[in-house]
């Protein structure tokens, strides 16, 4: 079980809030001259020193039992020909991190996943 902060707390148990959490991903590989850095949102945030650029994706995480292999989906649109060709070239496998941060908190990360 991880801990979250009280604001995170608050917001997944209110009815209605006004804090909106965002999922963020980090694609890397060798033959990326710069990791590509994500954010589920419609513009643009910095997180922990880190651009975000805003592009639509979708995120589901694994489970957290320690015995099984971490896996989740990810399902990133494409609305960009330049972000799939990117990702097409990539020769063998590339690493993913996500995360999910606060808006209002954007320093602070909530869920971290390798």
């Amino acid at each position: 079980m991880r801990d979250l902060g009280a604001t995170a707390i608050e917001s997944a148990y209110d009815h209605e809030t006004s804090e909106v959490w965002l999922p963020l991903i980090t694609v890397s590989h060798a033959s990326l001259g710069s990791p590509i850095n994500l954010v589920a949102n419609s513009v643009d945030i910095t997180s922990n020193g880190t651009l975000y650029t805003a592009f639509p994706f979708r995120i589901r995480f694994s489970d957290e039992n320690p015995d099984n292999v971490g896996r989740g989906t990810l399902e990133i649109d494409n609305v960009s020909t330049e972000l799939v060709t990117t990702l097409r070239s990539i020769a063998g496998f590339p690493t993913v991190s996500a995360g999910v941060i606060l808006a209002s908190e954007p320093d602070t990360e909530i869920i971290t996943r390798l």
